[in-house]
């Protein structure tokens, strides 16, 4: 029966072998299986709290177009003085262009330095000390008032006694006896009014002695400085709208269309046309128009700086300023937008009509605060807080530390934000080391490893050719 196992063996010696060495792997593996234990190791993703800035954009893509024409409409109405320019002029920007007659407001503005001038003098006399003969001269005053109320009181008693002398004569005459008895009551009614007047006056005096004995007190100091200041606020708000009546160009360009002559009225404040416009202007700069979704549009505003690339220009970058922001938003596929138009700060030929631009609008940058990876702000019903560890002498290895270091809920107050990162404004400090998440990794390893790996079969004892043994 071996022989005969042998003999077909030796016939079939490829096919034999594959088989052999699939049994011997088979049960090596299933072996190694049965002998492998699995394992999870767990840890904790953390980042650290540090000194850093956020800037907060929203961002858009467009193309680029011509500024163009820019209707000149000055806010302020008057008579035109001067007219600087001519058709068909190339202008600088902030070059003056016009002027308007401001001689109304340069009144209110002088009015306003008399009114300044005037608080002042009452304030440094409210500081300065008390002076004696200030002092001597209400007391005098006093005194005259005192005098004239003595010598009134004897004056009506002189009066009231002639009255009554009168009546007793004029008692066989009736016509003599009623109108001295009308005197008497318009006396009894005059006397008392004047006294009470005098006495009056004689208590104002006094307590104006007593207020200059006392001097000037802290609360009228800084009312009257407090004055001063908001005279002053009034006067450089003036000063701010005289440079109004002075017209430069807004941009580099070419004066187009000039609508006024030097001694019109202008009415300013107007929506302008070109046609109602003190001047045109056609722009040499180039800008962008974007389409904003209506739910960021709330934060962008004038003035606010952008940050702008190129698909064309991948090594462009420039800036620029938001111009202008549609009021009105366009609907597209029930998305609202509206369109926000920016110019740039730096002109470039590189860059053409219709090259599709990128734009970062900065709505709100800080530098030098907290900052700490969004990632690791958690939030509750009560607000937001992070996993703050506890042991500082954590080792940390590529931003991971082990799975039992201590670690506490902190709350804390949080600013501004941007895709990556939010302002920490109290509640930790730099270098704090804040949980991010908890990483899990599982493991296999091999529990037998003193196997004897001596035992198996060999396979060149088939392929020989001497046979089996007999």
């Amino acid at each position: 029966m071996m022989k005969k196992l042998f003999r077909v063996a030796k016939q079939h010696k490829i096919t034999f072998i594959v088989v052999i060495i699939a049994l011997a792997a088979s049960g090596y593996f299933g072996y190694a299986q049965l002998q492998k234990t699995d394992s999870t190791i767990s840890t904790f993703q953390v980042a650290i709290v540090q000194n850093s800035s956020i800037k907060k954009v929203v961002s858009g893509t467009g193309q680029v177009g011509d500024a163009n024409q820019i209707n000149i409409s000055p806010e302020v109405s008057g008579e035109i003085t001067k007219i600087a320019v001519s058709l068909g002029a190339e202008v600088k920007a902030g070059d003056l262009i016009a002027e308007i007659d401001s001689s109304d407001l340069d009144n209110q503005i002088y009015q306003a330095q008399l009114a300044i001038k005037s608080a002042q003098l009452n304030l440094d006399k409210l500081k300065t000390p008390v002076d004696e003969a200030d002092v001597t001269k209400a007391e005098n005053d006093i005194t005259a008032a005192e005098n004239e109320l003595a010598k009134l009181k004897l004056t009506q008693e002189h009066e009231m006694a002639a009255a009554k002398e009168d009546k007793k004569a004029a008692e066989k005459n009736s016509t003599q006896y009623l109108a001295a008895k009308r005197k008497i009551e318009e006396l009894e009614l005059s006397q008392p009014m004047a006294i009470s007047e005098a006495e009056a006056k004689i208590e104002q005096l006094k307590a104006a002695l007593e207020k200059i004995k006392e001097g000037t007190s802290a609360d009228e100091i800084e009312l009257q400085e407090l004055s001063i200041q908001e005279k002053q606020s009034q006067l450089n708000d003036l000063y701010k709208q005289q440079e109004d009546y002075t017209i430069t160009a807004p941009k580099d360009g070419v004066i187009a269309l000039i609508n006024y002559k030097e001694g019109e009225k202008f009415s300013g404040g107007n929506t302008s046309s070109s046609s109602t416009a003190l001047m045109v202007l056609l722009s040499k700069t180039k800008n962008a128009t974007l389409a904003i979704n209506e739910v960021d549009v709330p934060s962008i505003s004038l003035g606010q700086k952008v940050d702008l690339t190129f698909d064309a220009l991948p090594d462009l970058q420039i800036t620029g300023t938001v111009s202008q922001i549609d009021q009105i938003g366009t609907v597209a596929q029930s998305v609202v937008s509206n369109n926000v138009t920016i110019s740039f700060d730096q002109q470039d030929d590189r860059i053409k009509n219709g090259m599709t631009v990128n734009a970062d609008i900065v709505v709100e940058n800080k530098e030098n605060i907290l900052v700490l990876s969004s990632s690791a702000v958690k939030s509750s019903g009560s607000g937001s807080y992070v996993q703050l560890v506890t042991d500082q002498n954590v080792r940390i290895s590529n931003s991971k530390i082990p799975s039992t270091t201590a670690y506490k809920q902190t709350n804390i107050q949080t600013g501004i934000s941007d895709d990556t990162n939010t302002e920490i404004t109290s509640g930790l400090q730099a270098g704090d080391i804040i949980i991010i998440k908890t990483n899990t990794t599982s493991t296999s390893t091999n529990t037998n490893k003193n196997t004897d790996t001596k035992s198996g079969v060999s396979v060149m004892g088939v392929m020989g050719d001497g046979g089996p043994p007999n």
